[in-house]
């Protein structure tokens, strides 16, 4: 960047978690829930770069904490008898941005992103080695602090910023067979292969000002893709393992915009 940064930066959190299963009949039930929390303090100083090294007198200093707290639940149920079972993810984030100019006390700003992201599962088993499973589920993606980098200097945090919002299905087929003899050799033999389609609104894009970089939303994306993978466990806990990736971004809607020097 233009500026040298000095970045202090820690962070803690903690998680807890729930899990319940029940019996209805000969169907089961297993319930999770939970919640997270974490904040990570950081203060920045900034200093002329002169050909990558500091200079001598600090131009500003900031302090920032983002804070980001959720909280989930899943909820697995057996339709038919280790056959059909349908799961349902929801998961709930907040994330709060908080920075203000040490050298100017007066300036401070507060972002809040957040957004229920639910996700509905089916799996269907025909044997142990075959599993069709089928998914659609909704996602927010926030901004990192650095992609909240306002373009005008009036402001600490770009005001247009927003999260970029996803649709994601998948479907595909899975399995594994688990041999009773686990002190055999090759005891267990795993495997997936999926295709995906994500559509994704308000991605967040970067682009320059004049030689320095900021972000904002710009693009409507279709993402599609293949997944394989595989897994030989060869003994005990030596396993081989392989995996493949094929991915088709589309960009449907791009709204390029160009800064100019005058008015």
């Amino acid at each position: 960047t233009r500026e040298y940064r000095i970045i202090n930066r820690y962070g803690f959190g903690l998680n807890a978690r729930y899990t319940n299963t029940t019996k209805f009949g000969d169907r089961e039930n297993e319930f999770t829930a939970g919640g997270e929390i974490s904040t990570q303090p950081e203060r920045t100083e900034y200093y002329d770069n002169l050909g990558g090294e500091k200079g001598d007198q600090i131009e500003q200093l900031t302090g920032e904490k983002a804070t980001s707290t959720g909280f989930f639940f899943s909820d697995n149920f057996e339709i038919l008898p280790e056959k059909l079972v349908v799961t349902l993810n929801g998961r709930y984030d907040n994330v709060v941005y908080k920075l203000n100019e040490e050298t100017v006390p007066s300036r401070s700003e507060k972002k809040i992103f957040e957004a229920l992201s639910p996700k509905l599962v089916l799996n269907y088993t025909v044997i142990p080695l075959v599993t069709f499973f089928g998914s659609f589920g909704l996602q927010f993606e926030s901004p990192a602090d650095k992609q909240l980098e306002s373009p005008d200097p009036f402001y600490l945090y770009n005001p247009d910023l927003k999260a970029a919002i996803s649709k994601t299905l998948e479907a595909g087929i899975k399995g594994k067979q688990v041999k009773k003899d686990s002190s055999s050799f090759f005891n267990k033999v795993s495997y997936k292969a999926s295709f995906f389609r994500t559509r994704i609104d308000n991605e967040i894009v970067p682009y320059e000002v004049f030689g320095d970089v900021y972000y904002r939303n710009a693009t409507t994306t279709n993402r599609y893709g293949l997944e394989l993978e595989s897994r030989l466990e060869i003994w005990k806990d030596l396993g081989f393992s392989v995996s493949y990736m094929y991915s088709h971004f589309i960009y449907d809607t791009y709204a390029a915009l160009s800064p100019e020097v005058d008015t």
